[in-house]
């Protein structure tokens, strides 16, 4: 007995008789799966008939013949899903209405829908007016009876939905219920005392309102996998998209990044040639200057040598001397002077070539540089050592007419000598002859002349050391300026040479930070292609299960109609080995691998539609 069954049985019960001193005349009474006679109570007279022994069963009866019970014995006959198996069930209506009393009532339930279950055969099913018909057969067989209600119930877990009709039996007047059945259930096409028309009608069985809903929901569902394949093209179209710009943009970076390592590698060759070149440029600056300074020594003993000859002289070369001291003294501040400027312009170039430290594309211009600068200083170097060549010859030079003069004056000075001894000899002898004092006088004169001679040589030889110690002591101070310039281009190219190494320092930390984007690039592109690869198996696997929930919905829904008039357990069974022969869904496996919806004692198909399927659990 079904479920709607079993309830409708029940109300109809309470609300048709006193079941405390009741006479029940049940029809097809066997005990399968539930019976009404669990309503009745134990001093209602229940007599149960049936056409084989079993559970429920009081009399056995045979098709065909009358019911073995007393006529007009009865307060309410029942036959619950029994019509629709009796082959001639009108002629079973009349005996029912016979055996209940005047007054009484003929309550029978039959399917108004559902597949064929032979029991052992299915006959017939009923629609909301069979009611009227029957009563109309009944009193034109001289049977009378009247229809006091009859509707058809809303199917509930087991899927039938119960045509339900009641007769009274005779023309006498009995007290009604004070609520229909129709109304204490949920029901359709309700006929009953409480209107004269039809209590909400349906045309369409609910059968029918079932399968348009099922196909409203399976159209839902295509139009759904209809949008969710459009919105997966579209994500693989957006995810193949950003994959190409991702290959796109790791193809430019991979190419500027091997641009970067040659020009890395060709401006560190350069920079190790240029660091070679200053550091040889300023080793041969050094060892100028060193030459310079050793010269300068030589100059300066030279100089100290001229200056003890020119002591010999009159005090007028003391004079020069003091002269060429201060002038000494000055040079020296000069030069310091120098030096300092040159410390300063130094120290300007340093601050200019610290801005231009941030200009890597310079280092071309800076090699160029270097490398004229390098040419320039070695012909400085070869032109200073020729102008310190000639300079010093001229200086030996100056230096032999010098001690030529002193020597000259010397014998001037000696003849001078001798002229004035002789000059007091003749003083002596006035008595001499006036010839021998001319002749003394003339030789005077022209030991005077001589004399003046040698002084005039003299201050010709004066000035000339003095121009050529002015000469000498510039070309010193130039010298010194140049080797000073040197020895500062020298510096500056090696702070370059550090710059460069700084410049070469940032571009390998720029070098290490683009390999460090790369490999972010590279892992988010790795990434990307994990999420594609998880989308298109979420796809597939989104596509598996709405290919299972249509063919899992098309078995449910094509199964033998009559499967639904069988218990609900046994319906449950067939619809089970249904699903595992179409290899859909294996409810005994299902519980063995999950014993925790064993355990709940859960229907096993209802927890893999409701969560199974959620935690993708093994089907």
């Amino acid at each position: 007995m079904h479920d709607t069954a079993y309830e409708i049985g029940r109300l109809v019960m309470n609300a048709y008789c006193d079941l405390a001193t009741a006479k029940i005349l049940e029809i097809g009474s066997l005990d399968v799966n539930g019976s009404l006679r669990d309503h009745a109570l134990p001093t209602t007279e229940y007599v149960g008939l049936d056409f084989e022994k079993g559970a429920g069963v009081d009399i056995v009866i045979k098709p065909g013949l009358p019911l073995p019970v007393d006529d007009g014995a009865f307060d309410l006959v029942m036959a619950s899903s029994v019509f629709e198996h009796d082959q001639a069930f009108w002629l079973t209506f009349l005996d029912m209405c016979r055996k209940a009393r005047k007054g009484g009532f003929v309550y029978i339930n039959a399917p108004a829908n559902g597949w064929v279950h032979r029991y052992p055969q299915d006959n017939w099913r009923f629609y909301p007016d069979s009611g009227k018909a029957l009563a109309k057969w009944a009193n034109s067989q001289g049977v009378r009876v009247k229809l006091i209600e009859s509707f058809i119930g809303d199917r509930q877990a087991d899927g039938w939905n119960d045509f339900v009709a009641v007769f009274r039996v005779g023309i006498k007047a009995v007290p009604l219920p004070n609520t229909p059945v129709s109304e204490q259930i949920a029901s359709s096409n309700a006929i009953n005392w409480t209107s004269r028309d039809i209590i909400r009608p349906q045309n369409a069985p609910q059968d029918k309102q079932s399968f348009d809903e099922a196909t409203a929901i399976a159209g839902s569902l295509y139009e759904q996998l209809a949008a969710k394949d459009a919105e997966l093209v579209d994500e693989r179209a957006q995810r193949a998209a950003e994959r190409q710009d991702v290959d796109l943009k790791f193809s430019s970076l991979k190419e500027h990044l091997t641009g970067a390592y040659v020009k890395l590698a060709q401006t560190q060759s350069g920079l190790f040639l240029e660091q070679a070149k200053g550091e040889r440029h300023r080793v041969e600056a050094q060892a100028v200057r060193n030459a310079a300074d050793d010269r300068e020594a030589l100059l300066g003993t030279e100089l100290a040598d001229l200056r003890a000859a020119a002591l010999s002289l009159d005090t007028e070369k003391e004079g020069l001397i003091a002269k060429l001291r201060a002038h000494e003294l000055a040079m020296a501040a000069e030069r310091d002077n120098l030096l300092a400027q040159a410390e300063r312009e130094r120290q300007q170039h340093q601050t200019a070539f610290n801005a231009l430290e941030a200009q890597y594309h310079g280092a071309e211009d800076i090699i160029a540089r270097l490398t004229s600068n390098a040419t320039k200083a070695q012909n400085d170097r070869s032109q200073l050592e020729s102008t310190l060549a000639q300079r010093t010859e001229e200086i030996e030079q100056t230096r032999r007419e010098l001690e030529n003069a002193a020597t000259k004056l010397e014998e001037v000075e000696i003849e001078r000598e001798q002229a004035c001894r002789r000059a007091d000899e003749l003083d002596g002898w006035v008595f001499r002859l006036a010839d021998e004092r001319r002749d003394a006088q003339a030789e005077l004169e022209k030991a005077m002349i001589a004399a003046r001679l040698a002084d005039i040589e003299r201050d010709d030889a004066c000035q000339r050391m003095a121009t050529i110690e002015a000469t000498t002591s510039a070309r010193i101070q130039e010298l010194d300026t140049e080797l000073v310039a040197s020895a500062s281009a020298a510096e500056a190219e090696a702070a370059r040479s550090q710059g460069l190494f700084g410049e070469l320092e940032q571009a390998r930390h720029n070098l290490l930070e683009l390999e460090r984007q790369l490999a972010e690039i590279e892992h988010k592109r790795a990434s990307l292609s994990n999420q594609v690869v998880a989308a298109g198996a979420r796809e597939t696997e989104i596509a598996d299960q709405l290919e299972w929930l249509r063919c899992a919905t098309e078995s449910m829904i094509e199964t033998p109609r009559w499967w639904h008039v069988l218990p609900r357990e046994v319906r449950k069974k067939r619809e089970y080995v249904r699903l595992r022969d179409a290899g859909l869904f294996d409810a005994e496996a299902y519980l063995e691998r999950h014993p925790d919806v064993a355990g709940e004692g859960m229907d096993p198909f209802r927890h893999y539609m409701l969560h199974g399927m959620k935690e993708r659990r093994r089907r």
